[in-house]
C-alpha cells in the first residue's frame, strides 16, 4: 500500500528564489498595445488557476505499481486561468474551460508543462507513506488566446485548447527536488503534506502581454486536496496545439491527478538568477482505465 502512495505522489510546484521579492505591479494586456483600452489587469501580484486543472504522471501506474530508485518519468500538467488575485476576474475572462468559439471580446490564459521527474527515495514510517523526487528537466509554458488568435476555449474534459494560443512565456526546467508524505489508508487515500521545487531558467517574457514581472521568478501554487479527480478528469493533454508540448491520450498506465493552486510572482534582487518553480502542495488522484495510445 504504501508503494501505491508513492506511486501518487507526483506534483508540480512553482518555487522561489529564496531572494526574490513579491511583484504586486504586474500588468497584463491583449498583445494590441498597453493603452488602457487593451489593458486586461493591472496590479496582479498572482495569477489564480482554475481548481479543476488536470496533472498527469505518464507511465507510472496503474495503481498499485511500485516505485523504483531512479525511476524517471513525465509529468504533464494544464489549467485554465480563473483570476488575477489583487485585480479580479474581468467580465471577458473566460474561466469555464468546457470549451466552445470565443466572442469577439473574450479572451482566456491557460498554463501548460511538461516535467521530467527522477524518484530519488521511498519509504514508510509507521502509517506514512513517504518519497522523495528530483526535477530534472521539462518545459513550462503560458499561453494567451482570443478570437483574434484563432484557437479554441479550454476544455478540461476533452483536454483540448490550452496550448493553441499565443505563447507569452516560457521557462526550462533545470533542478529541483520534492517532499511527500501520505497517511496510508485501505483504499489507497489518505491526508497529505509535501513540498515540491523545482528551478527553471526563464526563457522569454512577451512584454506585450505580461509586464512587472521580467525576469519572472516564481510561481507558488498554494492547493488543496480532493480525491478523486472529478472535474479535473480529463482524456487528453496539450490537443490540438503547440509543436512543443505533444499530443498525449490518458493510459491505463498513467495517473490523473486534481491540481488546484494559485501563482504568486517575484522577482529577484540585483544579484540573483531567475528561478522558476511548478507545484502543486495538494492533489487528488484517480487511475484512468483506458486503451488510449500515447
Amino acid at each position: 500500500m504504501n508503494k501505491l502512495l508513492l506511486a501518487t505522489a507526483i506534483g508540480l510546484t512553482f518555487a522561489a528564489n529564496a531572494q526574490a521579492g513579491l511583484a504586486t505591479n504586474v500588468s497584463v494586456y491583449d498583445g494590441v498595445d498597453t493603452s488602457a483600452a487593451h489593458t486586461l489587469a493591472t496590479n496582479a501580484s498572482a495569477f489564480d488557476w482554475n481548481e479543476a486543472g488536470s496533472g498527469l504522471a505518464v507511465g507510472i501506474g496503474p495503481f498499485g505499481s511500485p516505485l523504483s530508485i531512479g525511476q524517471t518519468f513525465n509529468f504533464l500538467y494544464q489549467a485554465n486561468l480563473v483570476n488575477f488575485t489583487g485585480f479580479g476576474a474581468p467580465s471577458n475572462l473566460v474561466t469555464t474551460g468546457t470549451g466552445g468559439g470565443f466572442a469577439s471580446n473574450q479572451f482566456e490564459f491557460t498554463v501548460v508543462a511538461n516535467l521530467v521527474e527522477q524518484v530519488i527515495g521511498a519509504g514508510l514510517v509507521g502509517p506514512f507513506a513517504t518519497a522523495a523526487f528530483a526535477s530534472t528537466g521539462g518545459t513550462i509554458s503560458i499561453f494567451f488566446d482570443n478570437l483574434t488568435v484563432g484557437g479554441a476555449k479550454a476544455n478540461i474534459a476533452s483536454g483540448t485548447g490550452f496550448d493553441d494560443g499565443i505563447e507569452v512565456a516560457r521557462f526550462t526546467a533545470t533542478g529541483g527536488a520534492s517532499n511527500f508524505t501520505a497517511i496510508s489508508s485501505t483504499m489507497g487515500f489518505g491526508g497529505t503534506s509535501y513540498d515540491f521545487g523545482v528551478t527553471a531558467a526563464l526563457d522569454f517574457v512577451n512584454s506585450a502581454y505580461i509586464q512587472g514581472i521580467a525576469p519572472i521568478t516564481d510561481f507558488h501554487f498554494e492547493s488543496t486536496q480532493n480525491a478523486p479527480a472529478g472535474t479535473s478528469t480529463t482524456s487528453n493533454f496539450h490537443v490540438g496545439g503547440s509543436a512543443l508540448y505533444g499530443d498525449h491520450a490518458v493510459a491505463s498506465n498513467d495517473i490523473l491527478f486534481k491540481v488546484d493552486g494559485a501563482s504568486k510572482f517575484t522577482v529577484p534582487e540585483p544579484s540573483s538568477v531567475a528561478l522558476l518553480g511548478l507545484g502543486v502542495i495538494g492533489i487528488s488522484l484517480v487511475g484512468r482505465r483506458r486503451t488510449s495510445k500515447v
